[in-house]
């Protein structure tokens, strides 16, 4: 990240998130979650309980000893569960839990807020268009 130039587009999409999710920390609180809590409840709700536990280690970018840890505090906050795929008794499916759900629909909820904040910041077609920038940018590193 360079600091004598023009803006950094790493920097600032880091700074945006790190101020996000500032912003999001009461509701966590008030939900009972933490951020990497909130995370895999996120990649749980978006893969519809086909997701297993590699799965979700590689959509949240972290190792499998620390899903596993992340996994077994949801657990026993019972957010989640674990059942054993029909097809494969070695794999784990998660599926979140009612409680799992509120939660999750809580914080979504906060989450919808702050972008409409920033949004109204932005105006509309900025918005549109950086979310557009960040999308396309996302998927062409992807490919990289």
């Amino acid at each position: 990240m360079r600091s004598d130039g023009p803006l950094s587009l790493v920097a600032e999409a880091a700074l945006f998130y790190e101020t996000v999710a500032e912003r999001l920390e009461p509701d966590l609180k008030a939900a009972g979650l933490t951020l990497s809590a909130f995370e895999l409840l996120s990649a749980v709700h978006a893969a519809r309980g086909r997701s297993h536990q590699a799965e979700l280690a590689r959509r949240l970018g972290i190792s499998p000893p620390t899903l596993c840890e992340t996994l077994r505090v949801a657990v026993r906050q019972g957010w989640v569960m674990q059942q054993e795929d029909p097809s494969d008794a070695r794999v784990r499916r998660i599926q979140l839990t009612p409680a799992g759900s509120e939660a999750l629909a809580r914080v979504l909820a906060a989450l919808d807020r702050i972008e409409q904040e920033a949004a109204e910041a932005l105006g509309p077609e900025r918005a549109a268009d950086l979310a557009s920038a960040l999308r396309e940018a996302s998927v062409r590193l992807r490919r990289a």
